[in-house]
């Protein structure tokens, strides 16, 4: 399955980047694509890249961020040996800066569900039960990226061949809406992954 998706990823990523470039654009903003796709992580290693190679690398933000992550890694050595249920983990805190709030906000949502998941599994006395739930857990959130990801595919395609629409703003759509729809599949979700847990 690890080739599948590989191949598969090698012969589809390529097109559907092409796809969401000329439909909408991707990183800066430009004359055709003011409002571009927010790529962050491409950004970020554009900026890194294009400043080695051009020599205006901002070494001063590098030596801060380097000093942070040194105190983070340390503060989160300090926390296991106090064998204290709080974490630190350097990648989390480095990822949760360099993403918009966005992002950001929904990788928080899904944190908080799990510590929720997570104090309902210390409950449950069959570890069978536990692990299938987490298993389920897993392949749910798997899915709801994979299904994001190919709504976004889909509006691109919508997009390049020029099919107008647009979501709302006012406070009865667009994000309200989004944030309902989202409030409820977490519900359900939280309540289906705790059921088995429970059994």
């Amino acid at each position: 399955m690890q080739m599948v998706g590989v191949v598969s990823g090698a012969l589809l990523i390529a097109p559907i980047l092409n796809l969401l470039l000329a439909s909408k654009g991707i990183g800066l903003p430009t004359l055709i694509h003011p409002h571009p796709l927010s790529a962050p992580q491409a950004t970020l290693m554009m900026s890194v890249a294009s400043g080695i190679f051009g020599g205006n690398l901002p070494w001063d933000i590098i030596v801060i961020g380097g000093f942070i992550g040194v105190l983070i890694i340390l503060e989160d050595e300090y926390f296991k040996r106090k064998k204290s249920n709080f974490k630190m983990p350097i990648l989390a805190v480095a990822v949760g800066l360099y993403l918009p709030f966005e992002l950001d906000s929904s990788i928080f949502i899904g944190g908080l569900i799990a510590w929720l998941l997570e104090k309902g599994y210390q409950k449950a006395k069959n570890s069978t039960s536990v692990d299938h739930a987490k298993n389920a857990g897993l392949l749910m959130a798997s899915g709801l990226i994979t299904g994001e990801a190919l709504i976004g595919i889909l509006i691109a395609v919508l997009t390049a061949v020029q099919w107008n629409f647009s979501i709302s703003d006012d406070p009865l759509g667009g994000s309200l809406i989004g944030l309902l729809i989202l409030t409820i599949i977490l519900i359900y979700f939280y309540q289906m992954v705790l059921k088995i847990a429970k059994k």
